[in-house]
């Protein structure tokens, strides 16, 4: 039986993504998050191995107020993953250092696609 879109039953979950926004606070943030825009799903060492990487590679900061989903702005010289990030799942990607965070941009449009905190 369902009830405001959520099915109720001994050990259904909650608050599952079939609730419907109008019904659940979460469910109706994640709604307003463009699809671009959804974190990707890289784990904590990825991140971290990103963001050493970055580090390492000496890239220049850049002042951008790009977030994901957006199009980085073309006066924006963006750089290639360094060599210490070798991982096959970053190849195709582009960097920015920015002051606080490290953007990663599909180069063939130039979208932000990801942010990692510094």
């Amino acid at each position: 039986m369902f009830v405001n879109g959520a099915l109720n039953v001994a050990g259904a979950p909650a608050d599952s993504q079939t609730v419907p926004a109008k019904f659940s606070k979460r469910n109706d943030a994640i709604d307003k998050v463009a699809i671009m825009a959804m974190p990707l799903g890289l784990s904590e060492a990825q991140k971290r191995t990103i963001v050493d990487a970055v580090r390492a590679g000496k890239a220049p900061v850049v002042t951008t107020a790009a977030k994901p989903a957006q199009e980085l702005p073309w006066d924006v010289v963006v750089q290639d993953m360094p060599a210490s990030a070798n991982d096959p799942a970053f190849a195709r990607l582009k960097i920015v250092r920015a002051q606080d965070r490290v953007l990663l941009i599909d180069p063939s449009n130039r979208i932000v696609i990801g942010e990692i905190p510094n």
